[in-house]
């Protein structure tokens, strides 16, 4: 989600499917499994302090 107040009408997620609003919940923290197309895709931490 962007940092500021603003929902926007979709996003992206690392795989490329769309998600509509009001398609999905926002969580608070990261839950379930993602799929196998986002993990392959997710960024690495820049540094060793992202993996804390």
């Amino acid at each position: 989600m962007p940092d500021d107040d603003r929902t926007p009408l979709a996003l992206t997620a690392y795989c490329g499917e769309l998600i509509h609003r009001g398609e999905a919940e926002l969580l608070a923290q990261p839950s379930g499994m993602p799929c196998v197309g986002c993990l392959f895709r997710v960024p690495m931490p820049r540094d060793a302090d992202d993996w804390s």
